[in-house]
């Protein structure tokens, strides 16, 4: 005798998962080129906050961070997702003026806007050339990982199922095997 009860537990784990994942990774919802502003200034601070509690105490948790900027004469505050290209080097390097665009519907109604495309101008720095990101490098960058999450709940979802088929097959043979 078999127990089948871990089989269809394991399942419904996998089919949870599986649609958290489908979910988080649906493609879309990124604003087209033609829908962001540019916003310049001086960059005001530099903040690193991981983007559960919104302060600097887990900043050290490299995969669930943001790059926050605030710019002189600007209001609201810019944010810059590890999910994006050349997060290092956004973090670490930039500073002096910058150029960043953001969605255009955000500008005056959310108070932390998330960048798009980042330019920097600066005077000082001459370790390392100026910090550019693309429009079109954000895009490839989020595009790429929201098909490995869906690819990875499309996987869960298959091995879901073949739990639910070994499940019923191991209470059939249960069953055949009491009478």
């Amino acid at each position: 005798m078999f127990t089948v009860w871990p089989y269809f537990f394991l399942s419904g784990l996998s089919g949870l998962a599986a649609l958290a994942f489908v979910v988080m990774g649906w493609p879309g919802g990124y604003p087209a080129k033609s829908e962001l502003v540019k916003v310049s200034g001086k960059i005001a601070t530099v903040v690193v906050k991981d983007d559960i509690s919104k302060t600097g105490a887990g900043a050290i948790l490299p995969g669930l961070t943001s790059v926050y900027f605030t710019l002189e004469g600007v209001q609201g505050e810019f944010r810059y997702p590890f999910s994006h290209p050349k997060y290092p080097v956004v973090r670490d390097y930039t500073a002096g003026f910058l150029d960043v665009w953001v969605d255009g519907s955000e500008i005056g109604v959310n108070l932390t806007m998330k960048i798009w495309q980042l330019q920097e101008h600066s005077d000082v720095n001459f370790l390392v050339p100026e910090t550019s990101v693309t429009y079109e490098e954000v895009i490839d960058r989020v595009t790429k990982a929201d098909r490995s999450y869906f690819e990875l709940g499309l996987w869960l979802a298959v091995g879901s199922g073949i739990l639910a088929l070994v499940g019923t097959g191991a209470r059939r043979w249960n069953r055949g095997r009491t009478v």
